[in-house]
């Protein structure tokens, strides 16, 4: 755990157990707030039960008459006002302001319980117990800020020496005196050791939250990290297609399925025509513009179930599913008749050629159908270039 007088954040905890940084105390308050509401409305619901539950005992002890008619009624105005703020501070969402309400409250009960013990108690030592089970009440029943459970207290505290110093001897008032700052102390101290206690482990929420969100980021950054350590060792990094690796491997999917159900599938073999003119005349960055936009008409008029890939140099090759070789042909024509251009400045024409060939359901790989679509695209090189060839 963090060093009881510092933050897992750099701030320090005061000598009243709270975060000496205030934006850092405000979000604990806000963090708390629901839990500290729910609690003190608790505490005020038993202090107000056991104020009323007084009323029966001075029944007992007095019985009915003046007496009973005196102290009834101080009893009940604080055990409706301890209610009354009990169910005004569920309504409230600011913290300081429930914290300053049931202050008030207890400024304003401490004086009625006062004038009770002063009035109806002659003997001082008689009302210690209550005098100590309401300083307890201050500190451990009913959460606060501990500066106001101190006020609180020590205002309880005063009267309470007033009365006994007005009434008994003053060896009964020291007495009385040693009692109520010793119940001060153990008050006080508990009260503290809660109030530090809770901040930090508030703080030691929020290192953990931060921790998780680090460890997520840094997930995060790797995952992104072998996702383009992924792209690059599959794609192309100038085209964007697969490489001839995965290109492979994709096929081998592909071949597997066609074998499983019995469903046609073709392969193309792609080549630009005059490619090594295009660089020699107009330079190798005018020739990847050109395999750049040929990459991007076969992404343009491919179907999504269909793969392109580079598989060297100006060679691009493309598994057609579903498609025989008619089919395939025809999307293939597609593909040359969008690529044919003339390459700016220089006047060159810009086509390709290409191989079509069918996978034969009773073969092992893709190898024996791109040897089949090469054939091909050497028919189509040598039939005139710019033109599709079945194999």
């Amino acid at each position: 755990m963090a060093d009881v007088g510092k933050s897992s954040h750099g701030g320090r905890l005061n000598a009243f157990g709270e975060l000496s940084n205030p934006v850092t105390e405000r979000a604990y308050r806000d963090w708390s707030h629901s839990e500290i509401v729910r609690q003190t409305r608790i505490g005020l619901w038993i202090a107000g039960a056991l104020f009323a539950l007084y009323v029966g005992i001075d029944l007992a002890r007095t019985g009915p008459g003046v007496p009973l008619a005196e102290l009834a009624p101080p009893r009940l105005a604080v055990a409706v006002g301890a209610w009354l703020t009990a169910a005004i501070i569920g309504r409230v969402r600011n913290a300081a302001t429930v914290f300053r309400l049931v202050l008030a409250f207890e400024l304003l009960a401490i004086p009625v319980h006062w004038g009770i013990l002063a009035a109806h108690y002659q003997d001082p030592l008689s009302t210690l117990f209550a005098q100590l089970l309401v300083l307890l009440g201050l500190y451990l029943l009913i959460p606060n800020r501990l500066p106001y459970m101190m006020l609180a207290a020590l205002f309880a505290t005063a009267g309470y020496l007033w009365s006994t110093a007005t009434q008994a001897p003053w060896v009964t008032t020291l007495q009385v005196a040693m009692a109520l700052v010793v119940i001060n102390c153990i008050g006080a101290l508990f009260a503290q050791r809660i109030q530090r206690l809770d901040r930090l482990q508030f703080l030691e929420l929020i290192e953990e939250r931060r921790l998780r969100e680090a460890l997520e980021e840094e997930v995060r950054r790797r995952e992104q990290l072998e996702d383009e350590l992924r792209q690059l060792a599959t794609t192309d990094s100038l085209t964007g297609a697969v490489n001839r690796r995965h290109f492979m491997e994709l096929a081998a999917k592909e071949i597997n399925r066609s074998r499983r159900y019995q469903r046609p599938l073709s392969v193309m073999l792609i080549d630009l025509d005059n490619f090594k003119r295009i660089n020699d005349t107009a330079g190798h960055s005018a020739g990847d513009q050109v395999l750049m936009r040929l990459a991007r008409i076969l992404r343009r008029e491919l179907r999504k179930s269909d793969v392109f890939g580079r598989l060297g140099g100006d060679e691009f090759a493309v598994l057609a599913p579903e498609l025989d070789e008619d089919a395939a042909a025809r999307m293939a024509d597609r593909l040359r008749a969008a690529m044919e251009f003339q390459l700016p400045d220089s006047g060159l024409a810009v086509t390709i050629s290409v191989g079509v060939a069918g996978y034969d359901v009773g073969e092992d790989s893709v190898e024996p159908a791109l040897q089949r679509a090469d054939q091909a695209l050497y028919k189509s090189k040598h039939g005139g270039r710019n033109r599709v060839a079945l194999a």
